[in-house]
This record gives C-alpha cells, sequence and structure tokens, in this order.
C-alpha cells in the first residue's frame, strides 16, 4: 500500500503520488509551489504557500474527465513557466491523477497518447487509468492529431483494455474492437 503514496517523478517539475496522508503543510515542506487535486473529497486547502486546481470527480467508468484536459494542463504549464513544482494526486495515484499528467503530456508537451502512458509507466508501473477515462483520451487524441496511437483491444476474458498495456504487461490473446 505504501507505493501508492510514495512520489513519483514525471518531470523534475511534475511530481504524481496518491493522497495518503498529504497536507498543505506537507505538500509545501515537500517544495511543491502548486498541487492538483484530482479527489472527489471536498476540501478547503489554506493556500499557505501552495496553489491549488481542483478537479472534484469520481473514479468512474461515467465520470466525465476531459471537460478538465486543457485547464489542467495550462495551469501545471503555468506553473511551471513561473519556476513552479506541482504535485498532481488523487487516492492512489493511479488512475485520475495519472490520466491529466498523460493529457498534460499529450497536450502541453505534444507527445502521442501512448507515448506519454510509457513514460509515466516508467516511473509508476501500477498505473491503470480507468477504462472511461482511456476512452475520453483517445477521443481528445484524435481530435488534436487525427489519428489513435492507442487503441481498445478484448482481452481474452472479453474485458476492454487499452493495447498500450500490450507494452508494458504480458497481456495475450487480444482482439481489436
Amino acid at each position: 500500500m505504501m507505493k501508492f503514496f510514495q512520489s513519483s517523478e514525471i518531470r523534475p517539475h511534475l511530481h504524481i503520488t496518491g493522497y495518503g496522508r498529504l497536507s498543505d503543510e506537507k505538500i509545501k515542506n515537500l517544495g511543491y509551489t502548486h498541487a492538483v487535486d484530482v479527489t472527489n473529497v471536498y476540501k478547503i486547502h489554506s493556500k499557505k504557500g501552495v496553489k491549488y486546481f481542483n478537479v472534484n470527480i469520481d473514479d468512474s467508468v461515467t465520470t466525465e474527465i476531459s471537460e478538465y484536459f486543457n485547464d489542467a494542463a495550462y495551469f501545471i504549464q503555468d506553473a511551471v513557466d513561473g519556476g513552479g513544482k506541482v504535485l498532481v494526486f488523487c487516492r492512489h495515484g493511479m488512475s485520475r491523477s495519472v490520466t491529466i499528467c498523460i493529457m498534460y503530456l499529450v497536450i502541453k508537451e505534444h507527445m502521442t497518447l501512448k507515448d506519454a502512458f510509457i513514460e509515466i509507466h516508467k516511473v509508476r508501473p501500477f498505473i491503470e487509468p480507468n477504462i472511461g477515462f482511456w476512452k475520453q483520451m483517445i477521443e481528445y487524441e484524435i481530435k488534436i492529431r487525427g489519428e489513435a496511437s492507442v487503441n481498445i483491444v478484448l482481452t481474452e476474458e472479453k474485458n476492454p483494455t487499452p493495447d498500450v498495456y500490450l507494452f508494458t504487461n504480458s497481456i495475450s490473446n487480444v482482439t481489436v474492437q
């Protein structure tokens, strides 16, 4: 369980974690100037030295996260441009916060969705955005690039799964959906 609450460095200025025992004071003491809170727990942050962007959503396949992609990416980029350091967190640092970080790399660093996922997976190998978030990320990539670098495939158990998992896990017997 501790792995979820350890910070993973995506970039020197961008880290991801699960919230665990995070507090405004701890975030500030760790050197973060900005935080993206992607939890569904309503909090009033003290904002003492830390600027927050709140994405108050559930980790559900029916949750609309795509409406936050651009605003979150711009918040992170503005922090970076101002010399800041950003911590993005959700409950375990596996799905919601990962989705926001992937889309930051897609939007601001012009990476493909596949490359962004693989890059974050290298430093946080247990990431797994839910399938609803994947579908929204794929739709967004098609909108801005004209094609998708990740497709949804079916496992032998007929579960929809992003094909990028084929490069990072040992999934076999899949068919393109």
